[in-house]
């Protein structure tokens, strides 16, 4: 779906880099189309890479990130997304919810409001 709000000749990268048996951690870079990979999954330590996307981004993790459903970090090109492992947060409609407001964060963020 995010591949509809990008430019000519790029594409959007989806990978899951963390999972534990609560919560995932997928990971989106806009790209060059030629750059443009397949969905993969990485295993990492939530925890981990959590703490290290919060370090490279300046940004506070709140302090407890199981309450919170829909966290969304940016750190460089990349975006970090929270999710809980519930089915019901992985669903399609959820994942156009999401697009949705990744879009809205991009052209806030191209406007200066954040």
């Amino acid at each position: 779906s995010l591949d509809d709000w990008t430019e000519a000749g790029s594409r959007v990268s989806v990978a899951l880099v963390a999972r534990s048996y609560d919560l995932a951690v997928l990971r989106l870079r806009l790209c060059a189309a030629k750059d443009w990979t397949e969905y993969m999954e990485e295993p990492n330590e939530v925890g981990k890479l959590l703490a290290d996307v919060a370090r490279k981004s300046n940004t506070e993790l709140p302090g407890n990130i199981h309450q919170v459903s829909n966290l969304r970090m940016y750190a460089g090109d990349d975006m970090y997304m929270v999710k809980p492992n519930s089915m019901r947060f992985w669903m399609r409609t959820a994942a156009l919810d999401d697009a949705e407001q990744v879009v809205v964060d991009i052209e806030e963020y191209r406007r200066g409001i954040r």
